[in-house]
């Protein structure tokens, strides 16, 4: 039987072929350990939107039709806010109109970026008759309406 004579480079060789081997194993090892771990991320405070609407561009009265009322709404803050339904209340002179004589319709306004947009909605109020009551007390008044949004 032979025995097999490596020169010394070949030793060389196969040492650092062992070397790279172990080093690749050692590798692996590191590379699959598992860890846990924890951070911290942050949400923008919330902001409030502002809502208006513009006078109407006609006249209510019992029984008549609903007058239109653009309805301007405005995100005061930096980020994007969702904004659901729009509702409006009348604020009639006590004792003299009945809040409750109207009916105010506004939609849904949806997503707004922040950064001071806005958008223009439809809307309007409508006097329906009454037959129970003396709806001409409310003639010649001049009524405000109070905005709000669900979120």
């Amino acid at each position: 039987m032979k025995r097999f004579k490596f020169r010394r480079k070949t030793w060389v060789f196969l040492g650092v072929l062992v070397v790279a081997a172990v080093a690749a194993v050692s590798g692996y090892a590191y590379f699959s350990t598992t860890g846990s771990g924890g951070g911290a991320a942050y949400t923008s405070a919330l902001s409030t939107i502002a809502i208006s609407g513009d006078a109407s561009s006609g006249f209510l009265y019992p029984g008549g039709p609903a007058v239109p009322i653009t309805i301007h709404v405005v995100n005061n803050g930096t980020g994007t806010q969702y904004v659901g339904q729009v509702s409006g209340a009348v604020d009639a002179p006590t004792n003299v109109c009945n809040p409750a004589w109207f009916t105010i319709t506004a939609p849904v306004v949806g997503y707004l970026s922040g950064g001071g947009s806005y958008t223009d909605v439809p809307g309007s109020i409508s006097m329906p008759q009454n037959d129970n009551d003396n709806q001409s007390l409310c003639a010649g008044q001049t009524l405000h309406i109070h905005w709000s949004s669900a979120g």
